[in-house]
């Protein structure tokens, strides 16, 4: 890297959590487990919107999306269309969620299974794809923040070093405060999100020559790809299609829709992530996609730090270039730590509430909540020693996890409007789904039938058997 990050602003950022993770746990009004991973039920629109914003756009839309964009152009553009549609699907099914886990008191998404179905195989089969998918979560956000201060230090910071940096401050302000933590956290890690990776993408078209004729002469291909009837156009509806139905059933954002104060702020939440997409993912897969004029050459792991290398570049041109480098860095930082510290309190509060409550029941609520806050120290470190030796790219693990993610959706969607469905057929679509899933991921270098992703073969499965199932009289169900 030719410039380096003001450090001391990076310093001063972490600083930051650590005091909001103590002020959060001053201002905790009982010892519960509600309060601890729900802050109390209470978050208003403001604070859901960010939460939500901030634990959306992770590593994975920093640098996998980027990257992605800068080996293959549009290619990465379902991400963007899918991720507009989650709104669209989590403003049809959320106000209704919400009422019920008001009614029944949800913590977990294992509360509305247990409530819905009444039927323990299912429970537990939805709660271990649910603990695969934010370990997945974690593991790919944390391999992009060793990218990230790797790069950004120029080696000075180790890949292993920075993924136990972070690590430890957010197993620190987590432990200290649940979601209320989280959540005051990420209103300052979603607003240097959206700035930093607007004004990134901004300044590079601004000020480097290039930018604009590359991304002309790099959408002109596009067209032509298009044209030659080269591009992978079921594809691109596959994994959009994926995108939007497996981000809607992510566990943390349930959560997040149990936590809201009332029903007008979980729609005027969704209502602005709607936009959410267009603001930040287009201006960077743009940026990415022209990179390659004047950051030529990167590959595999290295492009995912495309971003890195324009602002970089951008010394050239602008005198503020190492001040936009440590805020874009800051933001990068603030996505997946956001990203990460939701993901690890949900996995923590279903392990305590679905996983130790129900087996000892005279366990106070405050001995739990103290369980919860050594959980996020027990759990952090797997996760680091995994992701220090993890083989694969954000991008990889990204598109897995949705796919995985993708088999939770009937039972999840169509359980909330469709109460004639029933635990056993959902528990056979959801096996199977998973299955074939499974079975064509691995099938040597990632069978895609027709073109169409594993996921969503294994879900259209996974439908088939749970109407099929629920279609029979009850004796022949069982």
């Amino acid at each position: 890297m030719p410039i380096a990050p003001y450090w001391w602003f990076i310093a001063l950022y972490s600083l930051s959590l650590l005091l909001i993770g103590w002020y959060a746990s001053r201002s905790s009004v009982e010892s519960s487990l509600k309060d601890y991973y729900l802050a109390g039920a209470s978050l208003g629109p403001v604070a859901l919107f960010f939460t939500l914003y901030a634990t959306n756009y992770s590593g994975g839309s920093l640098f996998g999306i980027p990257g992605k964009a800068y080996r293959t152009g549009l290619e990465v553009a379902p991400m963007i269309v899918g991720l507009t549609g989650v709104g669209i699907v989590l403003l049809a099914y959320a106000p209704k969620l919400y009422r019920i886990a008001k009614a029944h008191d949800f913590l977990t998404l294992g509360d509305f299974v247990r409530w819905r179905y009444h039927y323990r195989p299912l429970f537990w089969l939805v709660n271990a794809l649910a603990v695969f998918s934010l370990t997945a979560y974690i593991l790919s956000n944390l391999l992009a923040v060793g990218l990230l201060l790797e790069t950004a230090s120029d080696g000075v910071l180790s890949f292993s070093t920075s993924i136990i940096s972070v690590a430890i401050i957010m197993a620190i302000y987590e432990s200290m405060g649940g979601m209320r933590s989280v959540v005051w956290s990420d209103i300052i890690q979603g607003a240097l999100l959206l700035v930093g990776a607007l004004c990134a993408c901004v300044l590079a078209f601004i000020f480097e020559p290039k930018a604009v004729p590359a991304l002309v002469d790099a959408l002109a291909a596009q067209q032509d790809k298009f044209d030659a009837g080269e591009f992978p156009v079921v594809t691109f509806i596959s994994l959009s299609i994926v995108t939007m139905f497996a981000a809607c059933v992510y566990p943390q954002k349930i959560q997040r829709i149990y936590a809201a104060k009332n029903l007008q702020t979980t729609l005027t939440a969704y209502k602005v992530m709607l936009f959410m997409p267009l603001i930040t993912l287009l201006p960077l897969t743009m940026v990415a996609m022209a990179a390659p004029a004047w950051v030529p050459g990167l590959e595999g792991r290295d492009s995912e730090r495309v971003m890195l290398y324009v602002i970089a570049q951008l010394d050239q041109h602008i005198v503020g270039a190492r001040f936009l480098l440590t805020l874009y860095l800051a933001a990068g930082v603030a996505a997946i730590m956001s990203t990460i510290d939701s993901a690890l309190l949900t996995l923590g509060s279903m392990i305590t509430h679905d996983g130790i409550r129900p087996n000892y029941p005279e366990l106070s609520q405050q001995k739990l909540q103290k369980f919860g806050k050594l959980l996020s120290w027990g759990l952090m470190i797997p996760m680091v020693i995994a992701a220090i030796n993890l083989p694969s790219s954000v991008w990889s693990l990204l598109v897995f996890m949705l796919e995985i993610m993708l088999q939770l959706t009937p039972a999840v969607l169509l359980g909330v409007w469709l109460p004639a469905l029933r635990g056993p057929a959902m528990f056979a679509g959801m096996l199977a789904g998973l299955l074939v899933t499974l079975g064509l991921k691995f099938v040597e270098g990632g069978s895609m039938p027709l073109g169409v992703h594993s996921g969503l073969w294994g879900v259209g499965l996974n439908l088939l058997l749970v109407f099929l199932f629920s279609a029979m009289p009850q004796k022949t169900a069982r």
